[in-house]
Formats: C-alpha cells, sequence, structure tokens
C-alpha cells in the first residue's frame, strides 16, 4: 500500500492524507505523552526518545540530501515505523500497516544516522503453483520524500522477493498518486490490465484479486 502523500505502497504502498479530527487525536497525543513521562519517572527502560524528537534531531544535523542504508527490520524499529505510518496513511488505512508492520516479516527498512525514515513491506503470493511476490506497504518520512529513499526501498523490496523465486513482483498505486506510480516506474515496474493477468492466471486471476485487495480506484503494476 502507499502512503497518503507521495511516496509509495503497494495496496489500497492514496494523495491528500485524511485527517483526523482534534477531539481523537489530542487524547491520544496527551495518552502517549503521559505513558512516556511516567515511564522515565519510575525509572522504566526507555530505548529511545519519542519518534519526533529522533528526526528533529535528524534534520538538525544537516542529514537531508546525504546518505541512507536499507536493511532489514529489527524489533526495536516498530516504534520508529509506526511514526512513518502516522503521518503517511489515513487512519483507516493506518491500523491495516501497523497490524501488517507489526509482524516484523519481510519488512526492510531506510536509516539515517540511526533514524528509521522509510520502510517497506513484502508479502508472497501464491496463484495455484505459480509463486509471485508483493510489494504490500511502502512510506517514507514526510522530511525525507524526494530523495531517492522510496525509489531504493522499491529497487531492494524487487530484489529481496526475486532472490526467492518470486516470478513476478507486484504492487498497487491509486490511480492519482502520481508520485508513487513514476517511483515504481523509474524501477521497471508497468500497468497491467484485465486480458493480460487473465492470460498470466486464467480462471485464478480472482485468486489474485482477493490476495492484492483490488479495487476500483486501484492500478495494478508488475515487475518481471
Amino acid at each position: 500500500m502507499e502512503p497518503c502523500r507521495g511516496s509509495s505502497s503497494a495496496s489500497p504502498m492514496n494523495a491528500t492524507p485524511l485527517r483526523l479530527d482534534s477531539g481523537f487525536v489530542a487524547p491520544s497525543l496527551a495518552i502517549m505523552t503521559i505513558g512516556w513521562l511516567f515511564e522515565s519517572a519510575c525509572g522504566a527502560a526507555v530505548s529511545k526518545p519519542p519518534y519526533s524528537i529522533l528526526m528533529n534531531r535528524v534534520m538538525m544535523r544537516g542529514v537531508v540530501n546525504t546518505s541512507f542504508r536499507v536493511r532489514p527490520m529489527s524489533p526495536n524499529d516498530f516504534g520508529e515505523l509506526e511514526g512513518i505510518i502516522d503521518t503517511s496513511f489515513s487512519w483507516f488505512v493506518r491500523s491495516l500497516a501497523l497490524h501488517s508492520v507489526r509482524e516484523q516479516r519481510r519488512v526492510l527498512i531506510s536509516e539515517a544516522q540511526g533514524t528509521v525514515v522509510g520502510f517497506v513491506k513484502l508479502t508472497n503470493v501464491q496463484v495455484g503453483s505459480g509463486k509471485f511476490g508483493r510489494i504490500q506497504w511502502i512510506a517514507v518520512h514526510p522530511q525525507f520524500r524526494r530523495q531517492g529513499i522510496a525509489t531504493a526501498l522499491v529497487n531492494a523490496g524487487f530484489e529481496s522477493l526475486t532472490r526467492a523465486e518470486a516470478k513476478a513482483v507486484f504492487a498497487t498505486v491509486r490511480r492519482l498518486n502520481t508520485a508513487s506510480l513514476t517511483v515504481f516506474g523509474s524501477q521497471g515496474f508497468r500497468k497491467i490490465g484485465f486480458l493480460e493477468l487473465w492470460r498470466l492466471f486464467g480462471l485464478r486471476i480472482f485468486e489474485f484479486y482477493r490476495e492484492i485487495w483490488l479495487a476500483p480506484w486501484i492500478l495494478v503494476l508488475m515487475h518481471d
């Protein structure tokens, strides 16, 4: 699935993000802040400060337009991934992305000076006897977009899936998300329609559609 503002996903890796009303956001932020302060006061082990503080530190160090590295996700990355998901997806999609990433399987992250700035979630798609791959979610923190991070994540995800013997790799992008379409297109993905998918899967095409959560506003992309 794709993020709401530009980076991309793959599913239902979004143009303008939907905002939660302030009546919901304010209590949530207050609860998170109180919880963090309580842990600190009680001497609980807090491995990292809130994600917003980490991001500010990265920006102050002038990391923009410098180097990033892609690596597999570790359990300690989840809090920072949650911050990226919160700034990238609508409220409904956010919960699906969080649940998927929480599994910690097949997730690659982009990191700058120890801080996570983007991620891609990969899945396997089995249609009949054919093994395929899918870029399910991809997002980059808004402050680090348009720097090639999403492109690097797409490329790393494709390489990971093909190494696992996927015959082809799919992604789904909203029709109006031109930024995501550009990123995927630059890495060899192309739009694929019903007739070509029918030639590929036959009657099993509906199994494929079920796997990728196809909707009328979604385009299917493929890289083989």
